[in-house]
């Protein structure tokens, strides 16, 4: 079996949605002929508290290597890839000499370990390729006003990524929007490079693990629930700067419905969770102010700092529905969405319309959809319809769960993809080597 190093700057015990990119490879990788290993930071070195539950969801075969890394406090540095990185190179160099690496894959971020693929190539012919869980070089919020830390952040982004990049074998990522820029500017690498492209996916087991985990106190958010409680939809995950047209026209239709008397009879709880400024910070509530400003506050409840993946699958299985609110990026692909479809719960689901989800959402049962218009022009009408055939859907989807397993975008079949373009990017080095 040809084995095969993936680097994860957090991996579990971290909590951070990053994590389940490899995690979710390292389940199934074996079924295609790669015996995977983890190389990633040990867990004190991380800023954000531990969730040993993560550890329940990783297969007890798979070997995790730990590497040390300078301290988190007192900040100077925060980037965990930045504080790792001679021990991260100093590890992959043992393994090569070792002969125990067919192939390097380093997922991004921490997008300051994308180097060290390039340097084991160099020092050691190991070939390597780089996985895009988000764009490298891009505007955000904050980089375009000079001499700040996040302008010089994205400087250096444009002088690492091609220098990187420049003798990948394999370049993967979420979508193919995520890299299609550093194709553009990289036409070099383009014209050799193998390409892959799988979403996150998803698998029941992480349910079913879940469900035997016992949860501290105030983990189903905001109370267990007892019959004749109000209708409770939930929206777990992060909320992004470019999802905030979206959520007013959200609770725009919510307020609409109100007036309208179309809200359902037992009522109506909205709980977000996960939403706020920065994963720790308890007070940094995002959601509840726009929806005090849109006048239906009393509805909404909002946990803004992270809560752990395990309690974010337990309270979707608690809700009566599931919401996905998207961007106005085109290329945003939600990572719940596979955790939504798998927690057999309705769904309201509102993205841009050319979002890679659709693919995954638009045949399954219990979906209502609402598209973000390219032209940015929305009919509120759209969106109060959607909503009010979404609430009057029964709690139940009732949908073919060993088919979502087996389908192309599950964890299963995104490890599938991975393995052969794997196949593919070492048969190539191979021949040219």
């Amino acid at each position: 079996m040809k084995s095969v190093v993936i680097v994860a700057s957090h991996f579990p015990p971290s909590n951070l949605a990053a994590v389940h990119r490899a995690r979710l490879w390292s389940l199934h990788l074996r079924e295609f002929g790669w015996e995977p290993t983890i190389l990633t930071v040990d867990w004190r070195y991380y800023e954000e508290p531990p969730d040993w539950n993560m550890l329940k969801l990783l297969p007890e075969w798979l070997r995790v290597i730990r590497v040390p890394a300078l301290p988190a406090r007192p900040k100077t540095v925060g980037d965990v890839g930045v504080r790792s990185f001679l021990w991260m190179r100093r590890a992959l160099e043992e393994l090569a000499e070792a002969g125990r690496m067919d192939f390097l894959h380093i997922t991004i971020p921490s997008n300051f370990l994308a180097p060290l693929g390039r340097l084991l190539w160099q020092s050691h012919r190991v070939p390597y390729g780089i996985d895009y869980i988000d764009p490298w070089v891009h505007v955000w919020p904050g980089s375009e006003r000079m001499g700040t830390r996040a302008w010089f952040s994205r400087k250096l982004s444009e002088i690492l990524e091609p220098w990187s990049v420049r003798d990948a074998a394999l370049i993967t990522g979420i979508n193919r929007s995520y890299f299609s820029g550093m194709l553009e500017r990289n036409p070099a690498v383009a014209e050799r490079v193998e390409l892959a492209v799988m979403p996150y996916g998803g698998t029941v087991w992480d349910f079913e693990v879940a469900e035997k985990c016992d949860l501290p106190d105030g983990a189903i958010f905001p109370a267990p629930r007892r019959e004749g409680d109000r209708l409770r939809w939930v929206y777990a995950g992060a909320f992004l700067p470019k999802s905030v047209p979206l959520m007013r026209a959200f609770f725009a239709a919510v307020r609409e419905l109100r007036e309208m008397g179309e809200l359902p009879l037992r009522g109506l709880e909205l709980v977000f969770i996960g939403t706020g400024k920065s994963p720790n910070d308890r007070d940094g509530f995002q959601v509840l102010p726009m929806a005090r400003e849109a006048g239906v506050e009393g509805l909404v409840r909002e946990h803004p700092h992270r809560m752990g993946y395990v309690e974010v699958l337990r309270n979707l299985r608690e809700a009566d529905g599931v919401l996905i609110i998207g961007s106005t990026e085109l290329h945003y692909s939600p990572s719940k969405t596979y955790q939504a479809l798998l927690s057999d719960r309705p769904i309201w689901v509102f993205l841009h319309e050319k979002s890679t989800a659709w693919e995954a959402l638009d045949k399954e049962k219990g979906v209502c959809a609402c598209r973000w218009p390219e032209s940015g022009t929305l009919d509120l009408k759209d969106v109060v319809d959607s909503l009010k055939k979404a609430f009057l859907m029964e709690r139940e989807a009732k949908r073919d769960l060993s088919r979502l397993e087996r389908s192309v975008f599950s964890a299963r079949a995104s490890s599938e993809v991975l393995a052969k373009a794997l196949d593919r990017a070492l048969a190539r080095e191979v021949k040219l080597g």
